[in-house]
């Protein structure tokens, strides 16, 4: 996600840079950073998109710095149990690759012997 990309989600859904800020639970420099960036960091986009849902859906309004914490700190949560599981699935699935590329090999010699004959 870029930073316009950003700027644009935050004024679709209305908000200044300060109600953002709000959102989030950092200053209003940090948006306006992010804003600038060619590129913000996986996390940030991961957290703008869940909390563009959140915000989409009412449910959450703006909150407190508190409050923004609190969220924040629930959705790095989730995010957190997500790339664990993603991270999991990525294990068993490198697991199942060598499994059958070694059984190709197994195959392919298999073939070799036979074509032998």
């Amino acid at each position: 996600m870029t930073g316009q990309e950003l700027r644009s989600i935050r004024e679709e859904l209305g908000y200044s840079q300060d109600g953002f800020a709000k959102v989030f639970g950092v200053t209003v420099r940090t948006i306006q950073n992010w804003e600038a960036a060619d590129k913000v960091t996986d996390k940030t986009s991961v957290l703008v998109k869940a909390i563009q849902q959140l915000l989409n859906k009412g449910t959450i309004n703006e909150p407190t710095h508190e409050k923004a914490n609190t969220n924040i700190d629930e959705l790095i949560k989730v995010v957190l149990r997500q790339q664990e599981q993603m991270s999991r699935q990525l294990e068993t699935m490198s697991q199942m690759l060598a499994f059958y590329q070694k059984r190709d090999e197994q195959i392919d010699r298999l073939i070799t012997l036979i074509e032998r004959r």
